[in-house]
This record gives structure tokens, sequence and C-alpha cells, in this order.
């Protein structure tokens, strides 16, 4: 398991977001829970849309992955915030826990985001195809093989 600056990142941007959700959810649990959802639609938007933007525009992947990210997670967060404003729903004692919750949603989200501008880049696509942490945000590897293993349990010979 090699690790790199991409690793060391992914790191860093995973739990100031993961803190930034929980702190934000002292509020209401619901803010919290309308960033998760913007960011991973913003993530799939930009996952699906980038090549046409960039056909069309005859900009580089990157820059087109980039231009939707970011469009989509000001909508997202904009959004969120004004139905944050008009719901205000919470648990009460619960709130930091289900932030939280929705704050590692949130930072996968934002990594993988992350992740993807790398891996366009060009020349910072090896340190991203080397990472450790980029495999499991991306494939999901340990998940799948701790999958596999479960699913034979109990089995027997």
């Amino acid at each position: 398991m090699l690790w790199n600056w991409v690793d060391i990142v992914l790191i860093i941007l995973f739990a100031v977001a993961a803190l930034t959700e929980t702190m934000r959810s002292q509020e209401g649990f619901d803010l919290a829970l309308y960033d998760a959802i913007g960011v991973v639609l913003a993530v799939i938007g930009a996952d699906q849309l980038h090549p046409s933007l960039a056909a069309v525009t005859g900009w580089s992947l990157m820059t087109s992955y980039i231009v939707i990210f970011a469009s989509f997670l000001v909508a997202a967060f904009a959004m969120g915030y004004l139905a944050h404003n008009q719901t205000m729903f919470t648990l009460d004692a619960f709130d930091s826990v289900v932030g939280f919750l929705c704050g590692i949603i949130t930072a996968g989200a934002i990594c993988h985001g992350f992740l993807r501008i790398v891996l366009l880049s060009g020349p910072e696509a090896a340190a991203a195809a080397t990472s450790w942490l980029a495999d499991q945000l991306l494939h999901f590897t340990l998940f799948h093989r701790a999958d596999q293993t479960m699913q034979h349990i109990g089995e027997y010979d």
C-alpha cells in the first residue's frame, strides 16, 4: 500500500468536509442532509455531462468537469440553504450524529469529485492511479472484498 500526496489531500479534504457538516448540523440536521444530496447529485451530474460539454465547447475534459461540478455545487449549496431556512428540521440531540453521517457522505462525494479532476488532469493522473485511497473511493475495493468474504460466512465444506 503506497501513500502519496493524493492520499494526504484526500484525508485532509475528507476530515474538513465531515467536520464542517457536523458543525453546521447544530442548527438542524436538514442542512447537512441537503448538502449531502446536492454534492452527490453534483458529482453524478459532472460525471455524466462533462464529456458533452467538452465536445460542444472544445474545452478539455478536466475544465468541463470543474465547470459543471462547481456550478452544481454552488446551486446545491444555495438551494440547501434556502430549503433549510424554510424547513428547519431537527432531531434535537441526534442532529450532530445525523450531521456527521451526512458529512461523511458529503466528504466522500467531494473527494470523488477531486479525484476525477486529478485523473482528468493528465500528468497528475499517475499519482492518483497509484493512490490506495483513490482506489477505495472510486472502486470501493475494500468494501467488495469484505462483501465477498461475508457471502461465505456460515457455509460448510
